[in-house]
């Protein structure tokens, strides 16, 4: 079942056109920057999008002009490590090609977590790409997980989890927040 969900939202996000994802790119990042919790939150874990997901490059650089720590994964020895990623510093490619800080790890507290997925449902939880990476790092975490994705990621049924999935406390679905387990 969700490897038949994982095939058709890549579908789905594959026949988005630049401009169609840069439009919902920036309702996400609108919705995202109006939230009080942004607003008072310092450390902040993003990502860099790949395949036609919600483009995080905007918000990635707003969250540093706005004088916030900036914090991007890597994969190390198969889990993420959150790094600081630091104004006008170049990313390098990590594994899978996805751009990351070529800096040290960051062991601080991390106030919000933004979480790529390939499908969300209303209670939080996700399908990611199968690998647990996010589940892992999120585990033991008392940080705001925010999930983000396009309208299409958001499934009308209940995504079947385990004990290792983790759920989201918001998701943020172009213009439309939604708070997770209420």
């Amino acid at each position: 079942m969700k490897n038949q969900i994982r095939k058709n939202i890549k579908k789905l996000r594959n026949n988005l056109n630049r401009k169609e994802i840069l439009e919902k790119s920036l309702s996400c990042y609108n919705t995202f920057f109006n939230l009080n919790i942004y607003k008072e939150s310092i450390n902040i874990m993003s990502y860099m999008s790949i395949q036609n997901e919600i483009d995080t490059e905007m918000l990635n650089n707003k969250i540093l002009n706005d004088n916030k720590s900036l914090i991007l994964p890597a994969i190390v020895n198969g889990e993420i490590e959150a790094k600081i990623c630091e104004k006008n510093k170049n990313l390098i490619k990590g594994l899978y090609n996805i751009l990351e800080p070529d800096s040290n790890r960051y062991l601080g507290k991390i106030d919000i977590v933004l979480v790529p997925g390939l499908a969300f449902d209303k209670k939080g939880d996700r399908i990611g790409f199968g690998k647990g990476y996010y589940d892992r790092f999120l585990k033991n975490r008392n940080s705001i997980k925010i999930g983000i994705g396009y309208n299409f990621q958001l499934l009308e049924d209940y995504i079947d989890t385990n004990k290792n999935d983790i759920s989201m406390d918001y998701l943020i679905i172009e213009d439309k927040i939604i708070k997770c387990g209420t």
